[in-house]
């Protein structure tokens, strides 16, 4: 967790933080965020691109296996959106184990 400047120690003028982690630089967030943004809404412009077209073709499937295979895609993209944010596919699934698997209370209410 970031510290203000205004509780830092006296004499201090770098930025400390608490439990031995630097601060993330604002340039990697910044992308990660420009990424997910392009990344989900290209799928989903896809998404309602290809099901437009499969009804002007008059392709006949369920309309909510679409959706679905769709919302199966989104795991592996945020997957990968997480090994980047992380660095590292170890971290990742230890986040994933901590916030999915560690609150379970919380996974349900999704």
């Amino acid at each position: 967790e970031y510290r203000p400047a205004a509780l830092l120690p006296t004499g201090t003028s770098a930025p400390v933080t608490l439990g031995g982690a630097s601060p993330a630089p604002a340039m990697r967030d910044e992308q990660l965020k420009m990424m997910s943004l392009l990344v989900f809404t290209f799928q989903n412009a896809a998404f309602v691109l290809l099901m437009r077209w499969s009804k002007v073709l008059d392709t006949h499937y369920n309309s909510t296996v679409a959706v679905f295979l769709t919302e199966v895609l989104k795991l592996p993209l945020s997957v990968l959106l997480l090994m980047y944010e992380k660095r590292s596919v170890s971290e990742a699934c230890a986040t994933l184990n901590r916030e999915i698997l560690g609150a379970p209370m919380d996974t349900l209410k999704i």
